[in-house]
Formats: C-alpha cells, sequence, structure tokens
C-alpha cells in the first residue's frame, strides 16, 4: 500500500495536493495534542488513558500518528485534558 500511495503521490497532482493536506491536519492535530497533554500535567500514554478511558496502546497508536481519533474519542480525549473538544480540532 505504501509503495502504491509514493506512486500515486508522483504521478497524480491532484492525489499529493490531497495526501500533503492530510499530514499537515495531521501534524496540526498532533502538535495540539502534545500541547494540551503537557498542560493537563499527564506525561505519560498510561496517563492519558486512565484520563481518558482509552486503552494505552491506543493512545500510543494516536500519538504516532498511525490512527487519526474519531470525533467520540476526541471527546474522552479533551475531557481528560480539561479543555473543550473543539481545542483538539
Amino acid at each position: 500500500i505504501e509503495e502504491f500511495d509514493v506512486h500515486l503521490a508522483r504521478t497524480d497532482s491532484n492525489y499529493k495536493a490531497v495526501s500533503e493536506k492530510e499530514d499537515d491536519k495531521a501534524q496540526r492535530f498532533l502538535k495540539k495534542y502534545s500541547s494540551l497533554k503537557a498542560k493537563a500535567g499527564l506525561a505519560t500514554q498510561a496517563e492519558v488513558a486512565k484520563n481518558s478511558g482509552l486503552s494505552r496502546s491506543y493512545v500510543a497508536v494516536i500519538e504516532t500518528g498511525q490512527h487519526r481519533p474519531q470525533h467520540k474519542t476526541l471527546q474522552k480525549l479533551a475531557k481528560a485534558f480539561g479543555v473543550d473538544v473543539s481545542e483538539l480540532l
């Protein structure tokens, strides 16, 4: 799949533009996530998991950028960080 993704990005300018836009969105989310996590005083994935009701392994997947969470998960993270969900978006 990764090879196909790279091929499409090289040969299809529209695909490349959409892919870059999604990558930018993911990076912005991770930056906000990290900032809010720190402001909430949560240092570890285990602490985020405990406060949000998510598994530590799922928190790890989110933090590595392997998965972008759905709205329900964003709500749980926002509650754990003591912020409105809009701050994560």
